[in-house]
């Protein structure tokens, strides 16, 4: 809700205190990334992603598509290639989702 409302700082502390009882939850780390994002701030953004996708070992297509797309924006081109090319390996049929 936090974050819905803008309120970054708030929707922060709410993900980092569940990431507190529950330090492997990819959902809190992809929120954390999305929150992150949604600052600007595509480096803090990037390692939240990352650490969704390590936890989760099945990261989803929408998953690695923001963390390609963060890459990008971050001047990391060639590691947002890597990324982007194994959301197409993994799943083909994305341009249909």
């Amino acid at each position: 809700i936090a974050l819905q409302q803008g309120d970054l700082d708030a929707a922060r502390r709410s993900v980092n205190q569940a990431l507190i009882v529950q330090p492997d939850d990819a959902a809190a780390y992809e929120l954390a990334g999305d929150i992150e994002r949604s600052g600007g701030e595509h480096l803090a953004s990037i390692a939240r992603y990352q650490e969704a996708v390590r936890v989760d070992r099945s990261p989803s297509f929408h998953l690695l598509d923001k963390l390609g797309r963060c890459q990008m924006a971050a001047g990391y081109p060639f590691d947002a290639v890597t990324t982007l090319r194994q959301a197409v390996n993994h799943f083909p049929l994305a341009n249909n989702l």
